[in-house]
């Protein structure tokens, strides 16, 4: 008997038995027998239908896929049971997994391993967070649901069993939430907190100023600045969660300490005949669906508003722009309708990464929807482009969703451990006001900016 193993981290694979299989219909089930932390976890259950004898199975799908650890390359242990009609045959093999991210690895302050077997599954970037946490040190511990706070004590988090101990009582909801010894990130005079949403190009022409914003501001191709802030400090914590879609996968993000953290919403299928006030999540992105408060004058002004905060940092860091009488200029010549971001998919699909994301995809057919930044809140956050340092907040936009009636839009996640797809359909013609922000993060690279 030969198994060939998974590619990369999926479960699929292909066996070839000492003996042919019959003609029937048979269930493949791969039971993971290193995990400690469920009872019995099923990696892979597919059903499949044999039309004449044979000895080699290949499974391309199944009714059940949990991916292996995506991190590390190890041997995992499984057992592969097939079941049909007078028959049942079972045999235990080992699968080596290949790792992702194995290069990038640096000394890690705790055993990935056993982590992996006891407590669950983290992404690279989780790693990375965790990693920076426990170097950095931790001076308060805490977990947190619906608003209340249970302290622990950190004491020996260095070592494993004691993280996979604090670990352990993360679960729906109920976050862990690690306070940092130095987690100061950025103290500023005046911070300005962008988006990269970008002003439609045709508009900007028109003002000479606006062209070279879209090249230079902010670096990472951001162009709106949605707030303003004077005397700016932030500091960070690490939030520790379980994923709402995956049993076995944690995530580890850090976050500015002044953050909310969003409750989580199971709704992944909307059918809509009037504006309608809804939670939607997909992993780090949170869209609230609203009845009213954002119309298209709401949009104007958060787009006109957000474009002077982009001009006024543009003139205070290039001393060759700092002529003020440009803005007038530019108030006389824009129209603040022009300034909206529109995806227009009336007559054929559009796909667009949604909040620049790279890995939450937005596709839209009958209908269009018309994006402003958000402007006023600001959860601080650190990040470093080149040798120039900015303080920004991730992604937040206000919009309004028309769909003609049978319109449809969807959001499909694409990461290590994919989200499950957000759907949205008008059963009639509807003007949905939204509001969609990223959960924040922090980029650390220096610890304190001046």
């Amino acid at each position: 008997m030969q198994v060939k193993p998974p590619l990369d981290t999926s479960p699929l694979f292909s066996i070839t038995l000492d003996f042919p299989l019959s003609p029937g219909e048979y269930t493949i089930k791969v039971i993971d027998e290193e995990v400690n932390y469920q009872k019995e976890m099923i990696r892979l259950l597919s059903r499949i239908k044999i039309v004449k004898p044979t000895n080699e199975l290949k499974i391309k799908s199944a009714d059940v896929m949990r991916e292996y650890p995506s991190v590390l390359t190890e041997r995992w242990r499984a057992r592969v049971e097939i079941k049909g009609d007078n028959f049942d045959y079972s045999f235990n093999v080992y699968f080596r997994i290949r790792g992702r991210h194995e290069e990038r690895l640096f000394p890690i302050p705790f055993n990935l391993r056993q982590i992996e077997r006891e407590v669950g599954q983290l992404d690279m970037n989780s790693v990375d967070a965790l990693s920076t946490v426990i170097f950095t040190g931790i001076k308060k511990a805490y977990y947190y649901r619906h608003g209340k706070k249970e302290l622990v004590s950190p004491v020996g988090i260095r070592y494993t069993d004691k993280l996979i101990e604090l670990l352990k009582g993360v679960e729906e909801d109920r976050y862990l939430i690690l306070v940092p010894r130095d987690n100061k990130i950025a103290k500023t005079k005046k911070a300005f907190f962008v988006q990269s949403l970008t002003p439609p190009a045709d508009v900007l022409r028109k003002v000479l100023i606006i062209p070279t914003l879209t090249a230079n501001c902010c670096g990472d191709g951001y162009n709106y600045v949605s707030n303003v802030v004077d005397d700016f400090e932030v500091g960070y914590v690490a939030m520790i969660g379980r994923s709402d879609e995956r049993d076995h996968v944690i995530f580890v993000r850090l976050i500015p300490s002044r953050s909310k953290i969003s409750k989580r919403s199971p709704i992944k299928e909307v059918k809509l005949k009037k504006p309608t006030k809804l939670l939607l999540t997909q992993g780090d992105l949170i869209i609230k669906l609203l009845k009213e408060g954002i119309n298209f004058e709401t949009l104007k002004e958060n787009a006109f508003k957000s474009l002077l905060n982009s001009i006024k940092y543009f003139t205070e860091h290039y001393p060759l722009f700092r002529d003020w009488s440009v803005i007038d200029d530019f108030k006389e010549e824009l129209n603040n309708e022009d300034l909206i971001t529109v995806i227009n998919a009336l007559n054929k699909p559009a796909s667009v990464d949604f909040l620049n994301t790279h890995s939450h995809f937005l596709n839209i057919q009958g209908g269009i929807i018309y994006l402003s930044p958000k402007l006023g809140e600001t959860d601080g956050i650190f990040r470093r482009q080149g040798h120039r340092r900015y303080i920004v907040r991730q992604e937040h936009v206000i919009g309004i969703i028309y769909l003609k009636k049978g319109g449809k839009i969807r959001l499909i996640h694409m990461g290590e451990y994919p989200h499950r797809e957000i759907s949205i359909t008008a059963e009639e013609e509807v003007y949905q006001p939204f509001e969609a922000r990223l959960e924040s993060q922090v980029d650390i690279q220096d610890h304190i900016i001046r």
